[in-house]
């Protein structure tokens, strides 16, 4: 991909993108922040740096909580 970009889930995604960063420095970084709501069980966004217009061609959303779909 000529431009990648990484979007690290605070704050359990930040020691993920690290390590991609090392493989491609190169890649820009954009942090979104989300808890899930205990109550309603939805996400709730508290921080957001997601450009309208990214222009990537590859984009990696990076937290070690994704796969157990809890979040």
């Amino acid at each position: 991909a000529d431009r990648l970009g990484l979007f690290p889930v605070l704050r359990a995604g930040l020691g993920m993108a690290s390590a991609v960063l090392d493989v491609y420095p190169e890649a820009v970084v954009w942090h979104l922040g989300l808890y899930r709501d205990h109550q309603t069980l939805k996400p709730v966004t508290y921080y957001n740096k997601l450009p309208a217009d990214h222009g990537l061609d590859v984009a990696l959303v990076v937290d070690p909580m994704l796969a157990t779909g809890g979040s």
